[in-house]
């Protein structure tokens, strides 16, 4: 049996043509079609945040800011929890958060104190520690990455999503020209989710992670079941099956695949079961099963295609009786079906009836030994990487000493006069480099520059007095020299201190900040007050009677009316917080906030 299971949760969101849906979902946020409108339902949504040296600088603080929004714009009902990764890893909550207003403002508080400062770049660990978490069919889980680096086990990581993707969806955000293309959409594609790659200060950062929350907050299904009644007990396997049934968004596709015995086959009923993470309900479908309809040859793709979803599940099941079972299950399904597995292997015979009369001969080919070759190590980083990467990339012929490069590997007669000239060079010129920073002038100039450049970052370099004192620390001082670093480098170094980080606040955020994590509005700025203090239409008040409610119904709808009018240019970003206010009021009787919004 094959079942395609394709749920709508209303008529205004379903698909004319039925086979569209039957395509491979987008995976990049500008192939998704955002024309539907979808109801927002509850989930975990666990935000991993790359905070390696690398994002240090304006990266850090947009990312910050972005991830502020982010955690406004979640559903009311939902779970929420941030994970920072660089050299290591670590959760802000030891358990996911109810979005509740104190979880909210504490969440908010510590985003400003983030840094980039936890050196290296190990994404495999939290991507590990995060799917080994228990899930909840009611909360599905979507993990959003934002990371601007590459690293060299690329493929393990997304081994490892690919294996929890049934549980677990995984969107990856790219930022700055260093961040790996591969790893962005390979994460994204096994996680079945959305990836996009964000150039450095691009100003649509925030509504492309909100575009991205918005697809993985729409109703979904889990918990799906299947009760064959009375096929039960002729049933030989169903992929997916419990506990590791993959759930699904509306408009998604499940294909669920079931093999009887023929012989034990009769006409019944079976029973599909789901949880509605909209309604927070379960439901079910019933349908008929027509033995007469059944495949019976058994080089059908579609056994081909059970078989190989049994092989996945064996792969993922937590059921003990199944784990014990698994090497021998996996065999026997693999040899059965014709389809490869952990065990098997194809393997082909080729038969020549005329034997060759050639003969054999041994070719010796020569390998130089590593002992002939010296390995030209480049420094760590700081000023004398960039000074050798500049060097290899002008000396002619050797292009590939670029700083893409960590090692370069030249015979011992390459390594002759020339190039140990030119590297004594470069450390002397290396040296006078270092010696000039200890100049008298330089804490004058470089006081100077850092003012005109943290201005912008940060204000908490208010005066070129207040620069100076910093370069003149001694401790400062002996960092700046041993990392040998230029004056954007200096100016972030400065920029970071025990004070929290000052986030760029956008207009409409000072509206969206009134807003409640049940999504209705108790006031508004003060610029408004004449708005809120308008009559209240005697339309609404024959649909709300409580007083108090219907001063928060109220207040909600102006609150969409001003973004609407005066905020539109960045509709993209507060729009999941416009989203979850409608659905307040659609809770309390009002379907259109328009038709009282007559200012």
């Amino acid at each position: 049996a094959h079942i395609s299971f394709i749920p709508r949760v209303s008529d205004e969101h379903g698909v004319e043509d039925s086979e569209e849906t039957k395509e491979e979902q987008p995976t990049e946020l500008n192939d998704v079609d955002d024309k539907d409108d979808p109801d927002v339902a509850s989930g975990e949504f666990i935000f991993i945040l790359d905070r390696s040296g690398s994002m240090g600088g304006t990266r850090i603080t947009t990312a910050i800011e972005a991830l502020s929004l982010f955690i406004q714009s979640l559903p009311s009902d939902c779970k929420f929890n941030i994970v920072s990764f660089g050299g290591k890893f670590e959760f802000m909550y030891k358990t996911s958060q109810k979005y509740e207003k104190k979880a909210i403002d504490q969440t908010l508080t510590k985003l400003k104190y983030f840094k980039a400062n936890m050196g290296g770049t190990n994404m495999l660990d939290p991507i590990v520690a995060i799917t080994s978490l228990k899930h909840n069919y009611k909360y599905p889980r979507n993990v959003f990455i934002l990371t601007d680096g590459a690293i060299s086990n690329t493929d393990t990581v997304v081994n490892k999503i690919k294996e929890y993707n049934y549980c677990t969806r995984v969107h990856t955000f790219g930022i700055g020209s260093g961040a790996s293309a591969y790893l962005v959409k390979e994460t994204a594609k096994a996680g079945l989710g959305t990836s996009a790659m964000i150039p450095d200060n691009d100003p649509k950062i925030k509504e492309k992670i909100i575009q991205a929350l918005k697809m993985a907050s729409k109703p979904a299904f889990t918990d799906i079941k299947v009760d064959w009644k009375e096929n039960n007990g002729a049933l030989d396997f169903q992929c997916p099956r419990a506990p590791v049934s993959r759930y699904i968004y509306e408009e998604e596709s499940l294909d669920i695949y079931a093999i009887f015995k023929k012989s034990a086959l009769v006409e019944s009923e079976l029973e599909l079961c789901f949880f509605n993470t909209f309604t927070q309900s379960k439901d079910s479908i019933v349908l008929k099963v027509d033995p007469a309809l059944t495949i019976t040859s058994q080089d059908d793709s579609v056994f081909k295609l059970a078989a190989k979803e049994n092989l996945v599940h064996y792969k993922r099941t937590t059921d003990p009786e199944e784990i014990a079972n698994t090497t021998s299950s996996s065999l026997a399904l693999s040899l059965k079906y014709s389809v490869l597995s952990d065990q098997t292997a194809f393997f082909g015979k080729i038969k020549n009836k005329e034997k060759s009369t050639l003969e054999m001969k041994t070719i010796t080919i020569p390998i130089r030994k590593m002992r002939d070759f010296a390995i030209l190590q480049r420094p760590g980083s700081g000023m004398y990487r960039g000074r050798i990467g500049g060097i290899m990339r002008k000396c002619g012929g050797m292009a590939r000493g670029s700083r893409q490069m960590d090692t370069m590997m030249l015979s011992k007669a390459e390594c002759a006069a020339p190039i140990k000239g030119m590297m004594v060079n470069s450390a002397a010129s290396l040296f006078t480099m270092s010696n000039a920073i200890k100049g008298s002038a330089a804490p004058e100039m470089r006081a100077r520059k850092a003012v005109k450049k943290s201005s912008k970052a940060n204000e908490k370099c208010k005066s070129e007095k207040e620069v100076k004192e910093k370069f003149e620390s001694r401790d400062l001082m002996r960092h700046v020299e041993e990392l040998g670093v230029d004056d954007e480098d200096e100016c972030d170094i400065m920029a970071e201190s025990t004070q929290s980080c000052v986030i760029p606040t956008a207009d409409y955020q000072k509206v969206v900040s009134f807003q409640e994590p049940q999504g209705y509005f108790k006031a508004l700025p003060s610029k408004y007050k004449d708005l809120v203090a308008a009559s209240i239409p005697e339309e609404l008040k024959a649909i709300i009677s409580d007083e108090k409610m219907i001063a928060f119904i109220w207040t909600t709808i102006v609150a969409l009316y001003v973004l609407e009018k005066d905020y539109q240019a960045s509709k993209g970003e507060w729009t999941m917080i416009a989203k979850k206010a409608k659905t307040f009021l659609k809770k309390n009787g009002i379907k259109d906030f328009k038709q009282f919004a007559n200012f």
